[in-house]
């Protein structure tokens, strides 16, 4: 994990804003793997954000495809979907 957030930060720092999302989907995807689905949630929606802003439309369909994988992993889980400090898109 630790590698992803260096990353994230280099990319942060670089303004590449598209190198930026992959690195909050692969972050996701490791929160994903730890069952910390709020996390995850927030990070893939972080993602679909700049994918969209940038208009990438590979990186929206990545971004879904997370968040999709979420709502049906954890759908039963109402505190997941209900919370507006997570404001899930789907």
């Amino acid at each position: 994990m630790d590698s992803y957030t260096k990353s994230l930060e280099i990319f942060s720092k670089e303004g590449d804003e598209t190198e930026k999302a992959y690195s909050y989907l692969r972050i996701g995807e490791n929160y994903l793997a730890q069952k910390l689905d709020k996390n995850a949630l927030s990070v893939f929606n972080q993602a679909y954000e700049i994918f969209e802003k940038n208009n990438d439309k590979r990186g929206l369909s990545f971004a879904l495809d997370k968040l999709a994988i979420i709502k049906i992993q954890f759908s039963s889980s109402k505190i997941l979907w209900d919370s507006p400090s997570t404001g899930s898109l789907i």
